[in-house]
C-alpha cells in the first residue's frame, strides 16, 4: 500500500483555494523512488505545493518531497558526514509520520 494519508485540518485560502494538514504513515515496504502523494490524498483537486512539516522522523529518517515526481522520498545516512541514500525497496517503516501541509485548490 506504500503510505497512508490522514487529513487532520484543512482551512480556506480564498474563495477555492485549500489548505491540508496530513499525517502520512509509512507501511512495512518502502516503495524504491518514492511514495505517491496526489491530489485527492489531500481532498484536493489539484495542488501546488507540498511542505514536508517534520522532515526527521522518530527514528532519524529524512523525508523530503520531490515536486517533479510527485513521491514522498525517505532517506538515511551512512555515518558522519556522508550523503544520504534513499532507503532500500522493501524497507519496514511502519513506525514512521510526518506531517505534511499541501495547498491547492478545490470545491469540495
Amino acid at each position: 500500500m506504500g503510505v497512508s494519508y490522514t487529513i487532520e485540518e484543512r482551512r480556506l485560502q480564498g474563495r477555492i483555494g485549500r489548505e491540508t494538514v496530513l499525517t502520512a504513515s509509512f507501511d512495512a515496504s518502502y516503495n524504491a523512488g518514492g511514495e505517491a502523494l496526489t491530489a485527492s490524498d489531500a481532498g484536493l483537486d489539484e495542488y501546488g505545493e507540498v511542505a514536508v512539516r517534520e522532515t526527521v522522523t522518530e527514528s532519524g529518517y529524512v523525508v523530503g518531497y520531490d515536486e517533479s515526481a510527485g513521491v514522498l522520498k525517505v532517506y538515511e545516512g551512512g555515518g558522519a558526514g556522508a550523503t544520504l541514500q534513499e532507503v532500500a525497496g522493501g524497507t519496514d517503516l511502519s513506525t514512521e509520520t510526518v506531517r505534511l501541509l499541501v495547498r491547492g485548490s478545490g470545491t469540495a
